[in-house]
């Protein structure tokens, strides 16, 4: 379940930045459609990627808004956008967490998130703007994250 999960999460990655990538003229094009078709058969319940990209898309704007707010030093534009998907992502699972998904695991699947598709810095700086989040907005104290 748990890499059934992690996998859900790559793909998520994918088809967000695809989305984000988007230009209009390919506006009728379905980002997780195409990553669940070519990159998701071994997947045994596609339902949790889909669920939780639809709640990325309806929460980017509110996201971009927080990571200006968590990251004022960092403007949305100088912010690599595959860096601005996992913090998406991330937000998303801190904002509207799933039951059986805690604060500590949405954000150790972000930082690892940003190991495997950016570098090692972007996962220092996802790990400490979720962490601020997760601190402020929810009132959680000594989170540990990888």
């Amino acid at each position: 379940m748990i890499k059934n999960r992690h996998l859900s999460r790559q793909l998520v990655v994918k088809a967000l930045f695809s989305h984000m990538s988007q230009t209009q003229e390919n506006e009728g094009f379905s980002s997780i459609d195409y990553v669940m078709n070519n990159f998701g058969k071994e997947l045994a319940d596609e339902n949790f990627a889909r669920n939780l990209f639809e709640m990325c898309l309806k929460n980017t704007e509110n996201a971009q808004e927080l990571i200006v707010e968590m990251a004022p030093e960092w403007p949305l534009e100088k912010i690599a956008l595959l860096d601005q998907v996992v913090l998406i992502l991330g937000m998303t699972e801190i904002l509207f967490p799933m039951p059986d998904v805690p604060t500590v695991v949405a954000i150790n699947e972000a930082v690892e998130l940003a190991k495997e598709f950016s570098g090692k810095s972007s996962s220092k700086f996802i790990n400490g703007v979720l962490s601020n989040l997760a601190k402020i907005k929810l009132g959680e104290n000594n989170l540990q994250t990888k």
